[in-house]
This record gives C-alpha cells, structure tokens and sequence, in this order.
C-alpha cells in the first residue's frame, strides 16, 4: 500500500496494474481500482514504478519519469545478450 505521505512525488504501482493495462482494462476501471491506494492526488509527481511479472519468477521493472516523458525498463533477460520479445512489447505498450 502506498505511504500516506501528503503530497508524494513517486508512486509504486502493483504489478496488477499492468496486467490490467496490457489487457485493454479501461481508464475508469483502472483509476477505480488504483487510485484510492496507489495514486494518490498529487502536483509533485515525478517518477512512476510499475512491476511486471514476465513468467513465472521473471519480473521486471519500468520506471516513467514524468516531468521528462522517459521511460526506462529494467529488465533480467536483458542480460548476455539475451531479448525477450514478448516482455518488451509489453514495455512499449505501458
């Protein structure tokens, strides 16, 4: 859950939300479900993390930075070289 810090300027969504994202849920459906206790109003806003479960035990990261439109993946299959696909479409679509 997220802190009950004020006036945050980060927020760590579950990884929940993308899936909801990746399957087309809609932007209500989703601001109902994660705005009370993961989005919290804010004019500080900086930096979004949000978790994604690859496969089994195959998580990445991607952090929105938002004041400069970036997104970055953080992603383990990345490593010797390696390229999973399907996980980095996901990424552009979040």
């Amino acid at each position: 859950m997220s802190s009950r810090v004020s006036n945050p300027n980060q927020w760590f969504v579950p990884y929940h939300l993308a899936s909801d994202v990746l399957s087309e849920a809609s932007v209500e459906d989703i601001a109902q479900k994660y705005e009370p206790n993961w989005m919290p109003e804010t004019n500080k806003l900086e930096r979004v993390f949000v978790q994604t479960l690859e496969s089994k035990n195959t998580w990445s990261m991607m952090l929105k930075e938002v004041k400069n439109w970036r997104a970055y993946a953080l992603d383990v299959t990345r490593r010797s070289g390696k390229t999973n696909k399907a996980g980095e479409d996901d990424m552009k679509k979040l």
